[in-house]
C-alpha cells in the first residue's frame, strides 16, 4: 500500500492541521501502512481523536493516538489472505435424481422458447 504524502498534507489542510517536520510525516505514513488506512481515513480518525481529547498534532500525541485508538481498531482483512469456503454438497441418490430432473425441466423450458423448425433440426442431430 502506497501513501501519498502530498494527499495526506492536503487532507490535513482541510482541517487546518499542519505537519511539523519530516518525522511527523514519516509517522503518519507508517500509521497508514501499519493499519491499512488511506490518507483521508487516518486524517478523519486523527481529527475525531484530537477533538475528543483536545490535543494538537504532535509526535507524542500521534504515539498516544496509535496506542489508544488505532491499535484497538478491528483489523482489516487482507483480500489476498481470504480463502473461499467452497464445499461440494453431499450427494445421495435423492439429490442426484433431483439434479437430473431439474436439468430435464430446464432443457424443456429452453426448448419451449425455440422455433418449431429449430427444434426439429436439433432433434435430427
Amino acid at each position: 500500500m502506497s501513501v501519498n504524502v502530498e494527499k495526506l498534507t492536503e487532507e490535513l489542510d482541510t482541517f487546518g492541521l499542519v505537519i511539523d517536520g519530516d518525522s511527523m510525516k514519516e509517522k503518519l505514513v507508517e500509521l497508514c501502512i501499519t493499519y491499512r488506512l488511506k490518507e483521508g481515513e487516518i486524517v478523519d480518525e486523527w481529527f475525531a481523536f484530537s477533538q475528543t481529547r483536545h490535543v494538537s498534532l504532535t509526535r507524542e500525541n500521534l504515539d498516544i493516538f496509535e496506542h489508544e485508538k488505532l491499535s484497538r481498531r478491528p483489523a482489516k482483512a487482507c483480500p489476498a489472505t481470504k480463502k473461499p469456503h467452497h464445499r461440494a454438497p453431499i450427494q445421495n441418490l435423492n439429490t442426484l435424481e433431483d439434479l437430473v430432473q431439474a436439468e430435464e425441466e430446464e432443457a424443456n423450458l429452453l426448448d419451449s422458447y425455440s422455433t418449431p423448425g429449430r427444434v426439429r433440426s436439433s432433434c435430427s442431430l
